[in-house]
């Protein structure tokens, strides 16, 4: 599994002895080992449905989509640790020469799958800024002009007041 690895993530660097035996190879994110020390070699206890798994880190990739750092195994051995079948995120490199386009429309045919390219995710991760800004700016601003008509309240109230004990 640790020679497949390249052909699978964009690794950065990796461990060039044997993974010590009984750890589970796993390969760390750039901000993993900048945040949590994660360098090739290291051995580190994962907690995994309630329990401790022995990891060896095996090598860092490039992981743009996770700035807190991620660790990436083996499918099968998450599946055979967790019980857990569901996958719930994909990342996909392309072969040089594909077409991504094409790829996405094959992709976005499957049942229950939403594709998104890198172009796309960057849409709408920035409509969903924009959207949530606009609603924040609207809530301000419905925030104002309800303390506006409070205090003018307040004020044409207290100049009544004066015109009647006058």
């Amino acid at each position: 599994i640790e020679r497949e690895a390249a052909q699978h993530l964009p690794l950065r660097r990796t461990d060039l002895h044997p993974a010590p035996p009984g750890t589970l190879p796993v390969w760390a994110s750039e901000a993993a080992f900048d945040l949590r020390g994660l360098a090739p070699g290291t051995v580190f206890e994962l907690p995994l449905e309630g329990r401790l798994v022995r990891c060896s880190v095996r090598g860092l990739w490039r992981d743009y989509d996770r700035s807190g750092g991620s660790i990436v195994m083996d499918a099968a051995e998450y599946r055979r640790l967790t019980g857990d079948t569901r996958a719930n995120n994909a990342a996909l490199w392309l072969a040089p020469g594909a077409d991504p386009a094409a790829v996405a429309a094959t992709i976005s045919t499957w049942p229950d799958v939403s594709v998104f390219t890198r172009a796309g995710e960057e849409d709408l991760l920035v409509q969903g800024m924009v959207d949530k800004a606009r609603r924040q700016l609207g809530m301000f601003r419905a925030l104002l002009t309800v303390i506006a008509a409070i205090i003018m309240a307040l004020i044409l109230y207290t100049l009544t007041l004066d015109k009647l004990h006058d």
